[in-house]
């Protein structure tokens, strides 16, 4: 049986990982962690873990783009918490060393290229990542391309494999 895992900071205004330690977890990687309670997120865990069982995954672990909990894009304040953004990369950086992580899921959604503070902190966290991962994505991209995440696309055979490099490349901001 592996342990359950919430690291956060001391205030609980950022949430760097959150999930089930394994052997070799599925990682999620989203946004930002919203900011409402576990309970809340109950069909979401459910069916995280299903497709983390379903794809021989023995855990499952939560990343986010950016760790401060918040209910929207408009709620970031850049400048502030700059040490909660730096103690992420760090925190993501040990992730990858500590579990055999192989599978990562991609779902951060339009928000992400909107933003050029969170467009460039995902550029600084994919710089962190082992370049042999397996990158996922589960239901369909945006309109605009971006891997999104959809309670109703959280089913196994939604899944396809998401070309990191080809997405970078494609979105960057110039």
């Amino acid at each position: 049986m592996y342990k359950w895992i919430c690291k956060e900071s001391k205030q609980k205004v950022a949430r760097y990982i959150i999930g089930k330690e394994g052997s070799n977890p599925l990682v999620l990687f989203t946004l930002f962690p919203e900011d409402h309670s576990l309970a809340k997120w109950g069909e979401t865990i459910k069916k995280v873990v299903k497709l983390s069982e379903a794809l021989d995954n023995d855990g499952w672990l939560i990343i986010n783009i950016y760790p401060i909990k918040i209910n929207t894009i408009s709620d970031i304040n850049y400048g502030e918490n700059m040490q909660l953004v730096y103690r992420n990369r760090d925190e993501i950086k040990e992730l990858f060393i500590k579990y055999n992580v192989t599978t990562v899921w991609a779902a951060w959604g339009n928000e992400v290229h909107k933003n050029t503070f969170l467009w460039y902190e995902l550029m600084n966290l994919l710089k962190r990542f082992p370049n042999n991962l397996n990158w996922i994505t589960v239901g369909k991209l945006s309109t605009d391309g971006h891997p999104v995440f959809s309670n109703k696309y959280l089913n196994i055979s939604q899944m396809k494999s998401f070309h990191i490099k080809e997405y970078v490349n494609k979105h960057h901001l110039k």
